[in-house]
């Protein structure tokens, strides 16, 4: 989740957004003279994670090609970046998706998660930092057992108890290298300042299909559901 932006990276962030705009996009706004250095650009959109999205919208644009070719080979580099990452990431996704379905725990895909599979054209275009996956709360032991058994690495007793009684997710460290985290929620908020209806959440969720190796299926929210829960994490992080 990145920072609130700061008064420096405003003029970069309004141009990055305006390239890409969801029905009015405007790419050349990048190249007029108003607008920030490459470089600041570059750093913005690395910062916000979006230069997947920023080559994306330059390519439908035509204009990639005139970025100069340092700007480029920069922008290349952090495109591979996001896409190695993603793909270590959904690698986990499967083996956890798989391992939780052959245990008959019924399990849902949130946050980055989820919009990749249902939001975004290219998984590698949403970046995330690790994997959340949401169980219900009286399967999250049966879980954590689960993937135990499966090579996941759980943190230690004394952690597990304080993530238990601080919060509502746990992370787990998936195996193969690099690492990747998978965090296994019980809820999707705290429940001293929530209490979000999480049975609720898995009557509507739908299943959607894993393209990747492994393949097999994953619950995700519904689509009002998933907007709520944006809207609530971003209350969390922006408050």
């Amino acid at each position: 989740m990145t920072l609130p932006p700061s008064d420096l990276d405003t003029q970069a962030l309004a141009a990055l957004a305006g390239a890409l705009h969801p029905t009015s996009p405007r790419p050349d706004g990048l190249f007029s003279r108003e607008s920030p250095s490459w470089q600041r650009l570059l750093a913005a959109a690395r910062q916000h994670r979006v230069a997947g999205l920023i080559s994306v919208a330059l390519t439908r644009a035509g204009r990639l090609e005139s970025l100069p070719e340092t700007v480029r080979l920069q922008l290349r580099r952090d495109v591979l970046a996001a896409q190695r990452e993603c793909a270590i990431q959904r690698r986990a996704l499967a083996a956890a998706a798989a391992v939780l379905s052959a245990a008959g725990i019924p399990v849902i895909a949130l946050k980055g998660a989820a919009l990749q599979l249902t939001v975004y054209e290219q998984p590698g275009l949403r970046p995330m930092s690790d994997v959340d996956l949401l169980v219900a709360p009286d399967r999250l032991d049966d879980a954590v057992e689960a993937l135990e058994r499966g090579g996941f690495i759980k943190p230690s007793d004394a952690d597990v108890a304080f993530w238990k009684s601080a919060y509502y997710n746990l992370p787990l460290s998936a195996p193969g290298e690099p690492p990747a985290v998978i965090e296994i929620h019980w809820s999707i908020a705290q429940e001293d300042r929530h209490r979000p209806d999480v049975a609720g959440l898995f009557r509507r969720r739908q299943v959607v299909r894993l393209d990747i190796p492994e393949r097999g299926e994953i619950g995700v929210l519904s689509p009002c559901d998933l907007l709520l829960h944006q809207a609530l994490l971003h209350s969390y992080h922006f408050f």
